[in-house]
């Protein structure tokens, strides 16, 4: 796989000043959320990001300028690295008027339609047919060169994923699928659900391209986006972009599952290695980030500057959404039903 400077140049540095930036708006709004959650400012279950940030912020930057994008529950370090706006991200959280879709979106499903991301959805794969729509329209109406839709591993389980991927290759149409693979269905393994051999095997049965990156810094994993890019320009055909990462906390929740005190109704506790866990506590997204610019040459002080500054943006746009007003009933019922 190329580095980075071979994929985009003597643009490179500034590249990698974004992608860091991402990663680090994305972990310090989930440390807002994780400190302030049990204020119970926050109505919304809690589908955290902690983990993905990397995957998802490489793949958004390569795509960013020619693309639509589509997610899944796990919304935060989407909409984040896709619209940038912490403020309109955490008024949404705490149901304000002012919220990336007035406060009615919550945690699941935040969109903004303005910066190209179209729709996300707390129903398993129910957003991949959506994207074969947009492949289907930017093919007609010349909008946009591609879709992209982001899943989790689970979502292959489900009928609509082989049906929208049947299509996407039968048509020939520019998809990018970015499977997020923590290996779990809640607290289920791969293993204990899937009856096929492996993802590879399955995606190969289709005219379709792979590409696997495993836990990927976000430098590896903007490269990963490039390589996919390429393909979906080259061969005309869908592009499957498998993406291995580590869920760090539960599966709905501000804890991990290790924690004597987490108590859920959703998955067990101990389900998966401590002393695993424990490794990748050492491999955090935003210190990998951090290690990767300054392997490129930059001041480890200069990169520093750049995430407390972005904390303080952060910090900033939380103290802000505090203070907004909610939507009245009549402004709320407008955002769920359309007339």
């Amino acid at each position: 796989m190329k580095n980075i400077e071979e994929v985009i140049g003597k643009h490179s540095d500034s590249v990698r000043g974004r992608l860091v930036e991402s990663v680090a708006m994305i972990t310090k709004c989930e440390d807002l959320i994780v400190q302030h959650y049990n204020e119970d400012q926050m109505k919304t279950p809690m589908h955290m990001s902690v983990g993905d940030e990397s995957c998802v912020a490489g793949v958004v930057e390569c795509f960013r300028e020619d693309s639509y994008f589509f997610g899944y529950y796990r919304t935060h370090s989407l909409y984040l690295a896709v619209a940038r706006d912490p403020y309109k991200f955490f008024a949404e959280l705490l149901g304000k008027k002012t919220g990336s879709n007035g406060g009615v979106a919550g945690s699941m499903h935040m969109s903004s339609v303005a910066d190209g991301l179209l729709s996300t959805s707390a129903v398993v794969a129910s957003t991949l047919p959506l994207s074969l729509g947009a492949a289907l329209s930017n093919r007609i109406l010349k909008e946009k060169s591609y879709s992209v839709v982001f899943f989790g591993d689970g979502a292959i389980e489900e009928g609509v994923f082989h049906e929208t991927l049947n299509m996407a290759a039968f048509f020939k149409l520019p998809i990018l699928f970015v499977c997020l693979d923590n290996g779990l269905a809640i607290d289920l393994m791969g293993e204990a659900r899937q009856g096929f051999k492996s993802i590879k095997n399955l995606v190969e049965g289709y005219k379709c391209e792979y590409v696997f990156s495993d836990n990927p810094g976000v430098n590896e994993a903007y490269g990963a986006a490039a390589q996919a890019k390429r393909l979906l320009s080259e061969c005309g055909t869908p592009v499957f972009l498998h993406m291995g990462y580590y869920r760090y906390l539960q599966h709905i929740g501000i804890t991990d599952d290790f924690s004597e005190g987490n108590v859920s109704t959703f998955e067990k506790r101990n389900y998966r290695s401590l002393e695993l866990h424990k490794k990748y506590l050492k491999k955090h997204p935003l210190e990998v980030a951090v290690s990767e610019m300054v392997a490129a040459g930059w001041e480890k002080s200069d990169v520093e500057k750049s995430i407390d500054r972005i904390a303080g943006i952060t910090l900033k746009a939380y103290s802000k959404a505090l203070g907004d007003q909610f939507s009245s009933y009549g402004e709320a019922e407008g955002k769920v039903y359309f007339d």
